[in-house]
């Protein structure tokens, strides 16, 4: 869903989108159409040929997006903030965990690495794909 979707509808939508997010966060609780995305890979380059000429772009559910954009836009604040850096987000995610853990606490800890993602994927499943 576009983000003006959620800019015109939020007093209406925001209850049930937060119901939502605490139902994937508190109870653990996610339905399959949640988990499904599509990967397209687009080419970088005129004629690509090698697997690097291509980007991938992931189609993803409404949810997913907004709590990634969420998750960025925390990130993008620590690490904005000058004397701030990667390794003190480290440390708070850690805290985090920890504090989650001591108090028997439902948490959810996302991790995200594109800098190698086509490396890790078979070229041959790539090629399928495309």
């Amino acid at each position: 869903m576009p983000l003006l979707f959620f800019k015109l509808s939020w007093e209406t939508t925001k209850d049930d989108l937060l119901d939502v997010m605490n139902q994937i966060f508190i109870e653990g609780s996610i339905l399959d159409s949640q988990k499904h995305d599509i990967i397209v890979c687009l080419p970088k380059t005129h004629k690509p040929t090698l697997p690097e000429e291509y980007r991938p772009l992931t189609l993803m559910n409404a949810d997913y997006k907004l709590l990634s954009r969420i998750v960025t836009y925390r990130l993008r604040q620590h690490c904005g903030v000058r004397d701030n850096n990667i390794l003190g987000a480290l440390t708070a995610i850690g805290e985090t965990i920890a504090k989650a853990e001591l108090n028997k606490a439902p948490a959810f800890l996302l991790s995200l690495d594109f800098e190698g993602a086509l490396d890790s994927i078979a070229h041959s499943n790539l090629f399928v794909t495309l």
